[in-house]
């Protein structure tokens, strides 16, 4: 799809609104050239007809190009305003394992930064828009000077379009190339931010880590410097064919049809002034093709955003057969295995039943499948065999939103939120309170309805993060590995004060863990060893 395209698919009535104001820009330019023609062959005397008719063209132009350019501006943001609510829509109804193959340096590259592309071309959309127009209309008027003359530098014109598509492909290909190294130079990149810790502690690493960002950079480098290139010599080409076509009417021209000299002056001045804005046209055909491939790029994710999400994407109806509580959990020969994984790992086949109130730990070395069990509990894994029921109830489409508004999780990878989204008002007092139970309060507060700062260790957090499910208060908690980051202190509060609280407040605990110093707390232990219950 072209960025034009796009734009008349997004916004049809809009973009047709554009193309008339084009007309009268093409109208008014052949107008001004007309009277300016009619007006040199009576050079003698000024006519105060041609003042005003040029007059008035000129002000058809100012008026119609700035209505053209504001709005197409307009019409590109409103576009890319679109484009990216329908990706948060598509995002938010992707399944987790399809978000987690794409990866966030894909996804913001090919959203944000292509997005970024795509905002740039407004005003090289509009001057399209504009110099296409103003050919047609000056074509059109030179045909009435000379057909003959039109029909040369339309041979010229034909010929050498064909010239520059056969470069075209080279372009593009190479815009593709530059696009996939500065996807790889992000990915590097974000390496050197968030290993920094890990790269200070080995010389090794952070010399083979900028070996391979200098080699990225250098590879950006020799592309983007052959794109600037051959745009270039596409600029130069431009030109040359521009000259090509007014030697056409110079030389051949008069040869060619004597009878037309007379008028010959007048058709070489069409001429300029019809086909010498091209010029800025091909001046502005670099952010016109990387505006198109970044299109490209765009379409290419949300199609493969498309293939995650089912055939009917919205739930006509969503139902709560729970309505808020938790009657028990039960997994039935549930097996999940990774479409990637070429080790063959799956996790299951697993019969499990949680009771309502209940205080479970899953155990077992790395690798063995617990946190992919959790996130099965949490219904954020669809199991590729077996079946998962709550209170006897199959979960289905139709209640999967209910079943996971019923638990709270701090995954071992979890992320922090600075604004409470989600629990509707909080009081800042209840914030406050449980800032002070998790010993918070001197590292953060709760201000405007956000968090004054999320600049904490990795264990507070943490803290945080159990700050926020407290305050949701679901029927269920599962915790993975949440208290590896914390001191000797806070682990021993973490099992032996808050678990325990929140268990004689009802609440079913599901604990990932290692801590077998405190798997007597349990009421029971689910063991795995990889993928299955032992």
């Amino acid at each position: 799809m072209q960025i034009i395209e796009l734009i008349y698919a997004e916004a049809r009535a809009e973009a047709r609104l554009l193309m008339y104001a084009a007309t009268l820009i093409g109208l008014a330019n052949a107008a001004i050239l007309a009277v300016a023609n009619a007006a040199a062959r009576d050079a003698t005397s000024v006519s105060l007809r041609f003042v005003l008719l040029f007059v008035l063209a000129a002000v058809l132009f100012r008026l119609s190009a700035n209505y053209l350019y504001r709005e197409t501006a307009y019409l590109v943001e409103n576009t890319l305003d679109r484009i990216k609510l329908r990706f948060t829509d598509k995002i938010l109804q992707a399944d987790l394992l399809t978000l987690e193959t794409l990866g966030p340096t894909e996804i913001y590259d090919g959203l944000i930064d292509n997005a970024t592309t795509l905002a740039a071309v407004s005003a090289q959309l509009a001057r399209l828009l504009q110099l296409t127009v103003v050919v047609i209309f000056g074509s059109l008027y030179l045909a009435l000077l000379s057909l003959q003359a039109l029909l040369l530098v339309t041979i010229v014109a034909v010929l050498g379009i064909f010239l520059v598509r056969a470069r075209l492909g080279e372009i593009k290909s190479t815009l593709r190339a530059a696009n996939r190294a500065r996807v790889g130079f992000l990915d590097k990149f974000t390496d050197l931010v968030e290993g920094f810790k890990e790269l200070k502690l080995s010389r090794r690493r952070r010399d083979e880590l900028r070996a391979d960002i200098t080699q990225t950079v250098a590879e950006i480098h020799d592309i983007s410097v052959n794109a600037n290139v051959l745009f270039a010599e596409k600029y130069i080409f431009g030109r040359l064919h521009f000259f090509a076509m007014l030697a056409t009417l110079v030389f051949i021209f008069p040869a060619y049809d004597p009878a037309g000299v007379s008028q010959h002056p007048q058709i070489v001045a069409a001429f300029i002034f019809a086909y010498g804005p091209l010029n800025g046209l091909l001046a502005g055909l670099p952010t016109i093709t990387r505006a198109n491939i970044a299109l490209e790029n765009l379409v290419a994710l949300e199609q493969r955003l498309d293939q995650s999400l089912p055939a009917d994407v919205e739930v006509e109806v969503e139902v709560d057969p729970w309505e808020g509580s938790f009657t028990g959990l039960e997994l039935d020969g549930v097996c999940f295995t990774y479409d990637d994984d070429e080790s063959g790992f799956i996790v299951g086949p697993l019969d499990l039943r949680i009771e309502p109130g209940e205080l479970v730990f899953i155990v077992g070395g790395n690798g063995s499948g617990k946190s992919t069990l959790l996130r099965l509990i949490a219904g954020l894994y669809t199991p590729t065999a077996g079946s998962i029921r709550v209170g006897g109830q199959g979960l289905t489409r139709e209640n999967l939103q209910a079943y996971r508004e019923l638990i709270s999780v701090i995954f071992a990878d979890f992320h922090l939120f600075r604004q409470l989204y989600g629990l509707g008002e909080v009081s800042a007092e209840d914030v406050r309170v449980a800032l002070d139970k998790l010993q918070l309060s001197h590292k953060t507060a709760f201000v405007d309805g956000r968090f004054s700062t999320l600049a904490l260790s990795t264990g507070q957090r943490k803290r945080l993060a159990m700050v926020v499910a407290l305050l949701d208060d679901r029927p269920i908690y599962a915790f993975d590995e949440w208290a590896a980051e914390q001191d000797h202190v806070f682990r021993r509060y973490f099992y032996e004060e808050l678990l325990l609280e929140l268990k004689a407040r009802g609440k079913t605990l599901i604990v990932v863990s290692h801590d077998d110093r405190y798997f007597h707390l349990a009421d029971r232990l689910i063991k795995l060893d990889r993928g299955s219950l032992q």
